[in-house]
């Protein structure tokens, strides 16, 4: 009764918007993309614009960017700025802390903001009126699609091969935080003309850079079932390689969470984990600045090193 409640406030809300913005989480990935387009698609008559600040994009993403680029209005907030007034809207998808989002000096402008996320809330989760969080959904684009499904909607194709291909990515192949509801999504979506063929082509990965991902699992350490790696102290990993290493240590015998510490672009330490469930590792990132939930989480880290990460970590771990 309260989504449904809320979902009426909402749809009230637009209806006196001047402006419309969908922003997910910086370093895009394709759950936060597939939801800012379902989110896109929904909203179509509010003429929304989804705000992509990031600089450099994982390949899914780069290759949905590059096909829809002529027919959705993707900007850069610095474009937009002018347009945000006292009855502007932002919705903001995939994440529910402010500090995470594409622009969060933009994301504070906007006054009225609508939260949807299935991650964990902290300390610094977002305080809005609007709020749609549940912990318990695989995804955001979970959570979008079975929203659309309950309202007996059919979407396009391609929409739907981009909220499934958000949901395969989020749960590792249906392997991790996959409940009845997310199968009946997937479900869904195949209905809507998603098939598996399409959404593979976005989860295809650079063979250079698989083998070089390969080298960081090499120097694994295990502890009380937790798998902990760095990567080498000379390279710049993306944020997307850590994670797919992340996944892969999560898929051994015996290994019941998985942690993976490297150098990122722009003078930063990244950590990616993943967890079966009985570690919380969003609650442990937290606690360093980072977020996500029991089954996924990250952080960023700046003017530190893989050393110092690695000690401090050990520290929250133990």
């Amino acid at each position: 009764m309260r989504q449904e409640h809320l979902e009426q406030e909402v749809q009230t809300v637009l209806q006196d918007a001047s402006s419309v913005f969908i922003m997910g989480h910086a370093d895009l990935d394709l759950d936060a993309l597939g939801a800012s387009l379902g989110m896109y698609h929904i909203m179509q008559k509010y003429h929304p614009k989804i705000i992509v600040d990031d600089v450099t994009h994982e390949l899914g993403v780069a290759k949905i960017l590059k096909k829809r680029s002529n027919d959705v209005d993707i900007v850069k907030s610095k474009e937009v700025v002018d347009l945000v007034d006292e009855k502007s809207v932002l919705f903001i998808v995939d994440t529910n802390k402010l500090s995470l989002t594409q622009n969060p000096k933009f994301a504070e402008s906007v006054p009225t903001k609508i939260v949807i996320d299935h991650h964990d809330v902290g300390a610094d989760t977002l305080q809005t009126k609007y709020s749609f969080i549940e912990t318990q959904a695989s995804s955001t684009c979970e959570m979008i699609a079975l929203s659309l499904a309950s309202k007996n909607q059919t979407i396009p194709e391609d929409i739907s091969v981009m909220l499934l291909a958000g949901i395969v990515l989020d749960t590792n192949n249906f392997v991790l935080k996959t409940t009845a509801n997310t199968y009946f999504a997937a479900y869904y979506l195949a209905k809507c003309g998603a098939k598996n063929i399409d959404v593979q082509y976005l989860l295809k990965q650079d063979l250079e850079e698989y083998i070089e991902r390969q080298h960081v699992i090499t120097d694994v350490q295990v502890k009380n079932k937790i798998a902990i790696t760095t990567g080498d102290e000379n390279i710049k990993y993306r944020r997307e390689d850590l994670a797919k290493i992340a996944d892969t240590l999560i898929m051994f015998n015996d290994i019941e969470a998985s942690f993976v510490i490297a150098n990122l672009k722009g003078n930063a330490v990244g950590i990616s984990s993943r967890s079966i469930g009985n570690l919380n590792v969003g609650e442990i990132l937290e606690k360093i600045g980072g977020g996500g939930d029991v089954h996924e989480a990250a952080a960023k880290l700046t003017n530190t090193t893989i050393e110092e990460v690695s000690i401090q970590l050990s520290k929250l771990i133990d």
